[in-house]
């Protein structure tokens, strides 16, 4: 249910772009948290270094890149990506504080792999787990 209603609202975001004549100049970027575990692993949280608290979804619509429309990679990503990437596919250059890798060399050939590893750790440094 979740999924269909994100469906159904990206849907309609899309269509109000194309309805102002703006979806040719606009980027759209959506993500998601990661889950709960729901019983996973003994587990009802989603704090842990288990693949399903750890991945999310990452779509990425990016105009001019018909190469990209409708297609996935499976070059490992991450989320702090995201500032270096949408800064080039804009246009404005990546800022120099900006961490993570610029992605946008997969909307040209989406199988490609850009990176090997993504790193996750839980607890964080210097975080404290109370008992």
């Amino acid at each position: 249910a979740a999924m269909s209603y994100v469906d159904e609202h990206i849907g309609a975001l899309l269509q109000a772009l194309r309805d102002e004549s703006v979806e040719s100049s606009t980027i759209v970027a959506a993500h998601s948290d990661h889950g709960y575990h729901l019983g996973e692993h003994g587990l009802w949280h989603k704090a842990s270094n288990f693949e399903n608290a750890v991945r999310v979804p990452l779509v990425i619509k990016a105009p001019g890149k018909p190469s990209a429309t409708g297609r996935r990679t499976e070059s490992t990503t991450e989320l702090v990506d995201l500032w270096p990437t949408l800064s080039r596919l804009a246009g404005v250059g990546r800022p120099a504080s900006a961490a993570g890798d610029d992605l946008s060399p997969l909307f040209d050939d989406p199988t490609q792999t850009l990176k090997h590893a993504a790193y996750h750790q839980f607890p964080a440094c210097r975080m404290r787990l109370r008992a």
